[in-house]
């Protein structure tokens, strides 16, 4: 490919998927403004990370994406599956189509001596170093830290909290303190999934540790599904 024609396709591609999903008041497209605006943080010395939502719609164009992000000198890239949306079987070859030429980009920046963090690629690096997620980093409900709704409700997390109207989910009020046996039930909830995936050989470099992640797909702490 042509040099001019990877830039119209980094400048187009993501420039098009942002736009189509992330507009101001006004309703138009806001990656010039953000573009700007991260410049003026570079210029100013202030470090960043950058988050990407990845969505059926744009798994297969990861590898535009995350070179876009690169241009953008990021201490950090994170990409995070839209776990709300449908992913069909086309949408997960999608995704590892999208997934490999982001893996290609990195080796090659690795190569010419720039190492940047991209999630989740490190974490399964790490996790086939260490032959497993380490137990500290491994999902426990309200393990180190608990969130709090508007309301004055309790949760085990805060991607947990939603609309705050699941009555089943919360673990006390700050008037009331932490409900710590209604904790230890949503836990043992959450552990069915470790037994269901007991005898996958990747079970302990998986995350299905993620309670908040069996929500969002199915709206039980205990159910995993084939797509995650």
């Amino acid at each position: 490919i042509e040099p001019d024609a990877v830039e119209r396709l980094v400048r187009d591609g993501p420039a098009r998927i942002h736009d189509a999903r992330r507009v101001d008041a006004q309703g138009a497209g806001t990656f010039d403004t953000v573009v700007t605006n991260l410049a003026c943080l570079r210029e100013r010395g202030i470090p960043f990370c950058l988050v990407a939502v990845v969505t059926p719609q744009t798994a297969r164009d990861l590898g535009a994406v995350v070179r876009t992000l690169y241009e953008q000198q990021p201490g950090f890239i994170t990409l995070v599956p839209e776990l709300h949306a449908e992913w069909s079987e086309q949408a997960i070859t999608d995704l590892r189509l999208g997934s490999a030429d982001v893996n290609e980009l990195w080796m090659g920046e690795f190569r010419r001596g720039r190492v940047l963090c991209i999630e989740p690629l490190h974490g399964k690096i790490l996790t086939h170093i260490y032959e497993g997620i380490p137990c500290p980093e491994r999902c426990t409900l309200a393990g180190r830290a608990f969130a709090v709704a508007p309301s004055g409700r309790l949760y085990a997390c805060a991607q947990i909290i939603g609309e705050d109207i699941r009555d089943d989910l919360v673990i006390g009020t700050v008037d009331t303190g932490l409900d710590r046996q209604r904790l230890a039930d949503l836990q043992r909830q959450k552990d069915r999934v470790e037994e269901i995936c007991q005898p996958c050989a990747l079970r302990t470099r998986c995350q299905s540790h993620c309670g908040c992640r069996h929500l969002a797909l199915t709206g039980d702490l205990g159910h995993i599904t084939s797509i995650l």
